[in-house]
């Protein structure tokens, strides 16, 4: 009988344990290393679990700083679905790694939903091929990091941009 690939049997998201936030943290590098992109330089990653309030359930916050910094809300994120935390945790390091903004789209479109394996694997393509994601410009970073540094808060609201 044929296996059909998905999230739960995939060789790197089957390791991840959603009690352990920094597991996606090791899933989304060996994506990296997937595309020759090596990420075992960045040493100061943290997921800091806190109640975002409402219905966040994550926040990129070290988005153009030399840092990872993501804010999970545990009670919003266990009520995700796998996809949708999959896509939720790259989406937020993508912001963090990468200062990838939402213009891209794929990976980095500013709404967290749960999509179909296959799909998710060609958007996690596209995002570490360079095809779909675009940096955020200097400008970008030094309103991001205003708000960061004024509010403690980054751009992201019920998966959403917030202005």
């Amino acid at each position: 009988m044929e296996v059909v690939p998905d999230y739960n049997n995939d060789p790197i998201y089957s390791k991840i344990k959603p009690k352990l936030l920094n597991s996606y943290w090791t899933a989304f590098q060996a994506s990296a290393a997937e595309y020759d992109i090596d990420l075992s330089s960045i040493e100061d990653v943290s997921f800091v679990s806190q109640d975002l309030s409402g219905s966040t359930a994550g926040i990129a916050n070290g988005s153009c700083e030399n840092y990872v910094l993501i804010l999970v809300d545990e009670t919003q994120f266990r009520n995700l679905t796998t996809g949708e935390q999959i896509f939720l945790m790259y989406h937020e390091l993508g912001h963090d790694v990468f200062n990838a903004s939402h213009d891209g789209g794929g990976l980095m479109a500013p709404n967290v939903r749960s999509i179909e394996y296959t799909l998710f694997q060609k958007e996690v393509r596209d995002f570490f091929t360079g095809e779909d994601y675009v940096e955020w410009t200097e400008e970008e970073c030094e309103y991001i990091r205003d708000l960061t540094n004024k509010k403690g808060l980054n751009c992201h609201r019920n998966g959403s941009l917030r202005d």
